[in-house]
């Protein structure tokens, strides 16, 4: 009969962790004696390790997650995030654990404990935070609620907020962003995903979209059948960046699916020339 005390079974499981270096046995052991545990001492020892190593704690995260996929022991799992959340976090590493094992589990708690979870998310206000709430209030079939995420990107302009709305919010929400996100500081292939969601049918400022966003306004015209000429097509590439984080690729696709021949033509005979532009900028902006 197991009589040890969890003290005991998890100071045994940190001496595994110890001496697991060139040993695969204690590194076996340290799983298996993780498996010995109940779920009520998992979840203490979620609480109780904070400290610990990260491959302690990464057996402990493994475990509860293989159990909660059970979905049986929902009552301890939502005890413990009710623990986790009252929890003091002494420092940042504390903090992420706690906020990563919340993300872990969160599918499995009670819909009343993952609304004090989300509340606790977007209570704190950190980048970090919040980006935890999005995710997880996103996916929430029970809980979401497309306004109250329309609602938290018009106060943040969270281009993740702008995202989820654009991609699965309802049309109506789609169209009263489309009308507020057209800056130039915004990601064009959200407002991309917008336009092509409404079909084109929405009062939008063209102009300004192609100006700052020239990819991504070549990419939703051949999408949505929108009509470009060809001279306005040059004039597109023109304007278009190369590079890793460049919208000239966006662009070239977007007018061969659009049939521009000649346009692909002129730009092939002067790609040599758009190249060493491009890299003659990138080594002008390092040596300032």
């Amino acid at each position: 009969m197991d009589t040890l005390s969890l003290e005991s079974k998890l100071d045994r499981i940190i001496h595994c962790e110890r001496d697991s270096v060139g040993n695969e046995i204690q590194a076996t052991l340290l799983h298996a004696f993780m498996a010995c545990l109940s779920t009520a001492e998992l979840c203490s020892a979620a609480e109780m390790l904070l400290d610990s190593n990260t491959k302690v704690y990464s057996a402990i995260r493994t475990r509860l997650r293989r159990i909660a996929r059970k979905d049986e022991n929902m009552i301890q799992l939502d005890d413990l995030a009710t623990r986790l959340l009252t929890t003091w976090a002494s420092s940042p590493s504390h903090r992420r654990r706690i906020d990563s094992m919340l993300s872990l589990l969160y599918e499995h708690f009670s819909a009343p404990t993952r609304k004090d979870v989300l509340d606790f998310w977007l209570g704190r206000g950190s980048s970090d935070a919040r980006a935890r709430w999005l995710k997880a209030f996103s996916r929430d079939e029970t809980l979401l609620d497309y306004n109250l995420i329309y609602e938290y990107w018009s106060e943040t302009q969270d281009w993740r907020a702008a995202k989820v709305i654009a991609y699965e919010g309802d049309v109506a929400l789609v169209l009263r962003m489309l009308k507020q996100i057209g800056r130039a500081d915004d990601k064009g292939w959200i407002i991309s995903r917008a336009i092509i969601r409404l079909e084109g049918r929405c009062e939008f400022d063209w102009s300004s979209f192609k100006l700052n966003h020239p990819g991504s306004y070549a990419y939703v015209c051949s999408q949505i059948g929108r009509h470009i000429a060809e001279e306005e097509a040059y004039e597109i590439v023109q304007r278009c960046k190369l590079g890793f984080d460049g919208d000239l690729g966006l662009a070239l696709w977007s007018f061969g699916q659009m049939g521009f021949w000649s346009v692909l033509e002129q730009v092939s005979e002067l790609s040599s020339e758009m190249v060493r532009i491009h890299y003659d900028s990138i080594r002008h902006q390092l040596e300032l």
